[in-house]
């Protein structure tokens, strides 16, 4: 039987989250620091992915990774367990349901802006406000994208749902109306 990645996410933020939700967020950010470094190295992928390499020795890598990462304790027994298992390869979509588990359980709303032009820090400020009161987080990620592209306005992308509020698209939807 094959693990899902959502299903490993799942079992992960159980164990992590077992005695400490802050310490369970440190646990999802090292764990999501490694995935990123699976991600960005083929060197690295190659080493856990090949079979001739003992168990060991990528036992042993990670350990010096996680030690570097300061990772709490939680993260250690499920990568080696992923390593036993052959399922590493799955980790960077893992940890993409993790970061999505770990914000539904502390509240957080992860919010991507693309704006013709950069935001303020009123702009910012005023944006994670009012993000905070429409979805009842108690706490606003905001990443942002200039694209001078858009025009004017802003396109935002919260927990999945996609809002564009740009001037481009008002403009398509205009020359919609008058092509119609």
């Amino acid at each position: 039987m094959t693990l899902k990645p959502k299903t490993l996410a799942q079992a992960f933020w159980s164990f992590a989250a077992e005695n400490d939700s802050a310490e369970a967020a440190r646990a999802c950010v090292a764990l999501q620091s490694f995935a990123a470094l699976m991600a960005a190295s083929a060197e690295v992928r190659d080493f856990f992915n090949h079979p001739q390499i003992s168990l060991a020795e990528k036992e042993q890598w990670m350990e010096v990774a996680l030690k570097t990462l300061e990772a709490p304790a939680a993260v250690k027994p499920f990568l080696r367990l992923l390593i036993q298992k052959g399922l590493l390869k799955q980790l960077p979509v893992v940890a993409i349901f993790l970061q999505a588990i770990k914000n539904e359980a502390l509240g957080i709303a992860s919010v991507h802006v693309d704006s013709a032009e950069p935001l303020t820090s009123a702009e910012r400020d005023q944006l994670k406000a009012d993000l905070r009161s429409a979805w009842k987080a108690r706490e606003v990620e905001l990443e942002e994208t200039v694209r001078p592209d858009l025009l004017g306005g802003a396109v935002f992308r919260i927990d999945g749902v996609v809002f564009n509020d740009s001037l481009k698209a008002k403009l398509s939807k205009v020359k919609q109306a008058i092509v119609l």
